[in-house]
């Protein structure tokens, strides 16, 4: 019990020291901000951008499914049912926001289980095949 609130108080410190860093130096602060919104703005935002689209597009279609979980299981490896698939394999392909945001709007729907949503995360949950090409 006593380790926690250690951990706690010496976490704010951390935070309270760097908020102080921050002010005392405004120009270091500026400049790894404006790099960081430049480094966003050239690399990180276009190579994820097709995969947001892709993502909305499937979610679009098939959130407009009936909301009927089919039970028995498509891949009996991982024992998905056929919604199941829809969103593990582009997670498969394209990795992490892709299969999260596929699986937790599918979830939100009624379309998969949780424990569906769960097995997804874990297949999705690194960088994919068509990510590392962009």
């Amino acid at each position: 019990m006593k380790l926690k609130g250690f951990i706690n108080n010496f976490s704010l410190l951390i935070s309270l020291f760097c908020l102080a860093s921050m002010y005392v130096f405004p120009e270091v602060t500026k400049e790894a901000v404006m790099s960081s919104l430049a480094l966003c703005a050239k690399s990180v935002i276009p190579s994820l951008f097709p995969f947001i689209v892709c993502t909305r597009i499937v979610i679009y279609f098939y959130s407009c499914r009936s909301k009927k979980n089919e039970s028995h299981s498509i891949l009996p490896v991982i024992s998905l049912s056929k919604n199941g698939i829809i969103a593990f394999i582009p997670g498969l392909i394209s990795g992490f926001p892709t299969g999260a945001a596929i699986s937790g709007q599918m979830y939100s729907n009624g379309l998969i289980s949780i424990k569906e949503a769960e097995k997804i995360a874990v297949f999705s949950s690194v960088a994919g095949p068509s990510f590392c090409m962009v």
